[in-house]
This record gives structure tokens, sequence and C-alpha cells, in this order.
């Protein structure tokens, strides 16, 4: 049995390093669901943009200068003609509006906006475009969150410090590490050092009789595991497999360190044996203040740092450009597909509404409509109602335009899209994460609580 797992210990531990940097999770910056930002200066040459994307092998772009009237509607109508003359009416500004999605918050870039599945395509874009001495970017172009990682590692530094058993909680705490350098999530983060308490504790009472029984017996191991589990599941269903895939990794490297010590014990004549059990000594190595402090200053400077990078005002002063975005708050400067229906109703309605009557309010309209039965006209009454079914229809009808509109860009992120202006560097993170992150701080800051007020000399 010990001739097996001695061959099936480090193959986990390789396995599940392989598999955490195969799936890693970068940040990104993606601010649409289907779609890629391309941005370029304001005064580039269009053209030579748009032959750069094509030259690349990228189709469907969505672009200021391929942008027409989204209206299903023929030219020679009388509904076109009357819009050509009312365009300058404030209740026909939505065509003019909608050209802000072409431009960043500050308009000093041009956008246009490429179909996800040209990722590829769009890096063999930039650099024709780098060729051209045009300078562009996308919005996958995101800053590596260095912060996260570099706390993590000197708090791993600081707790080697005050560890019995250094070479072991420094090895065990490199899967973590490497963990955290290929997801660099603030959540992943906290949990992580909740993982890096508990493996400072198993350094500690490493080799002494009942050590594990002790562990696993003390509320705090089990509980920060299962805290630590909670929080990874709450950033997404791929990471907490990645996550366990860290415990298989940290586990078999506590395995690996025991079976190379089994291998150096059996070389000597003598092997020395602690007289105190587990239960006798202190988890903390009597360090108590000093690893706490260290771990509870970590856990804080980490969300103070969370707190101050996704504020809108830390992007907005030290971001270089923001970008239109799907997000769950609304720019007063970028229009919504309800702006849309809004136009398209006062077009195809203004020209049977009554002169004498405020347009912008009128959601019914009754028209004439005249048609030939048998070499006779008839004339028939056509009833059209602005509510929803007209809206869905709208909606639908996007599809049909024979152009790539941003009203396709908008659909694609659904009828409940809100639009705001982020940082090419934003990594979006739920609420539950963000819930998790504190009660993960909370529990460090119970159980720093509960040694003070316990001041047992054994914690």
């Amino acid at each position: 049995m010990n001739k097996y797992l001695k061959i099936a210990v480090p193959l986990a531990l390789l396995a599940s390093l392989i598999l955490i940097l195969s799936f890693k999770t970068l940040p990104g910056g993606k601010l649409w669901k289907e779609y890629k930002i391309l941005y370029v200066p304001v005064e580039s040459n269009d053209s030579e943009v748009l032959k750069a994307i094509k030259d690349s092998g990228i189709k469907d772009e969505v672009a200021l200068s391929k942008q027409y009237l989204p209206l299903n509607l023929r030219s020679d109508s009388v509904e076109f003609s009357m819009f050509r003359v009312n365009a300058d009416k404030k209740a026909f500004s939505y065509y003019k509006d909608r050209n802000a999605y072409f431009f960043d918050k500050s308009q000093a870039y041009r956008l246009y906006y490429i179909p996800s599945e040209y990722t590829k395509e769009l890096d063999t874009c930039l650099d024709l475009l780098n060729l051209k001495n045009i300078p562009a970017g996308t919005d996958s172009n995101s800053t590596y969150p260095w912060i996260i990682p570099l706390i993590y590692a000197v708090l791993i530094i600081i707790l080697s410090l005050f560890a019995k058993k250094k070479i072991l909680f420094i090895s065990s705490s490199i899967p973590a590490l490497i963990f955290l350098l290929c997801n660099p999530l603030y959540p992943i983060a906290l949990a992580n050092i909740l993982l890096l308490l508990c493996i400072f504790f198993v350094s500690n009472l490493w080799g002494r009789k009942g050590s594990f029984l002790c562990l696993i017996s003390d509320y705090k191991i089990p509980g920060m595991l299962a805290v630590s589990l909670i929080c990874a599941f709450s950033i997404s269903l791929k990471i907490i497999l990645l996550y366990l895939f860290e415990i298989i990794a940290i586990c078999s490297t506590i395995e690996t360190y025991k079976m190379v010590e089994d291998y150096f014990k059996n070389k000597k004549s003598f092997i020395p044996v602690y007289i105190k059990n587990a239960s006798m000594v202190s988890i903390y190595a009597k360090k108590q203040n000093p690893v706490m402090i260290s771990i509870i200053l970590s856990s804080v400077l980490l969300i103070s740092t969370f707190l101050l990078t996704s504020s809108k005002s830390f992007s907005q002063k030290f971001t270089k450009v923001l970008l239109p975005a799907a997000d769950n708050s609304q720019a007063e400067e970028l229009p919504l597909l309800e702006n849309y229906y809004n136009w398209v109703w006062q077009v195809e309605s203004f020209p049977y509404r009554a002169l004498n009557k405020d347009f912008s309010s009128d959601a019914f309209i009754e028209y004439p409509q005249y048609s030939d039965n048998g070499g006779f006209i008839t004339e028939s009454k056509k009833l059209k109602a602005y509510n929803q079914n007209y809206k869905d229809n709208l909606f639908d009808d996007i599809d049909k335009l024979q152009f790539n509109s941003i009203e396709k860009v908008l659909k694609s992120e659904g009828k409940n899209l809100q639009t705001n202006y982020n940082s090419v560097s934003t990594f979006q993170i739920n609420l539950f994460s963000k819930i998790m992150m504190l009660i993960c701080l909370f529990v460090l800051l119970f159980i720093y609580f509960f040694i003070i007020i316990r001041r047992d000399s054994k914690v």
C-alpha cells in the first residue's frame, strides 16, 4: 500500500497543479457578453482601421461609419420623409444620442465592437494597427492585480517566521500561492488566508501524538475550511472545482513532506519523540497576537484595496480609458433600448398625429389604409399602440436590420440592459462574493477576540 501511495501522492500533486495552471481565471476586463471593444485615438483614419479589421479576418464589426437609421421602413415612405423634416426635434434625438456608444467617456477614443468569436483575429488586428502606427487597445487589456498575490506572499513570509515547522509551512503554502497567482481575485485571497491559517496550525502540531484529532476537533479549523469553501463557491462553479484541487495539492504536499521525513528518519539509529501531545501545545506557537494581527491586517488591506479600486471615482481618476459597458447602473449619456423603442414609435406615428396635440405623450394612433379590392378602392382603419407587445416586436425586428447596428450589441445583453462607463480593467464581483469577503474577515476577528477573552496560554 505504501508503495502505491508513494506514486499516487506526487501524481495527485502534479495533476492538481497542471489543472490549476491550465484553467486559470485572469481578469480580462470584458465589458460585453458577446462583443469585445477595439479602441483607437479619435483622430485615427477610420478607413485604415476598418481595413486592418478586414485584413485580420474579422467580420460583422459594429462601427460608427457603418451606422444607418435603424428603421425597417422604405426610404420613400411617408414616415421616413417626415422624420427627415423633423429630425432636429428632441423627440427624435435618439439617432444622434446612440453615437455615444462609439466613443469613450472622455471622447478621446473611437470604438469598434468586435464579435467575441474573433478573439485571435483581434490580436492580429492590433498587430496590423501597430504597423500602421495607430495605437490601439481592447477591453481585454487589463492590468494584472499584483497587489493580491503580493500581500499573500508577504503574509506567508511573516507566518513562516512563527511556524514551528518552517519548511512544511512554506512548501504547503506554495500551491495556495500558485492558485492565487492563477486566479488573482479578492474573494479567493480572503478564502486562501483562512486556508493559510489552517496550514499554520498543522505545521505547529506536526509530529505530535493526537495532532489530527486535535485539529479536527477544534471548532476553528472546520469552521474556517467551510467558510473558505463557500467563499470560493460564491465566485463560480469553475472556481470551487479548482479550489478543491488546490486543497488536494496542499494535502499532497503535506503527505510528500511526511514521506520525505520518514525516509530520513528511517536512516537514523535514534528517533526523538515529543514528550507533550498535541493537546498540550499552542497551535499558534504562543505567537497568537502577531499571527492574528498580521492575518487580520492583510485581510483588511485586501478588502480596502478592493473597495478603493472598484469605486467609480477611482476608476475615473486613475484609469486611462472608460468604455461603455453592460452594468448595473445607468449613465445618462448612453441611451437604452427603451429609448430606441420610443424613437421608432415617434417616427412611425408622427405623420398620423393631430398637429394640435402633444405627440410625445400619445401612445395610440388610428389612421386610414386604402387597398384595391376588385377595381374599387376601399378604406380601412389601422390601429397601432405603444405597448409592451409593440416593444417586443421591435426587439425581435432588430435582427432584421440590414446593417450591423449598435442596437444588435444592446440586444445581445437582453431586454433589461443598463449601461455605464467602466474601466477596461474592471472585473465584476457579485454581491454574494462581497458578503463572503466580509464574513471571512469577521471569522478572523471572532477568533482573535476569543483569544483575547480566554487569555489561555495554550491557544
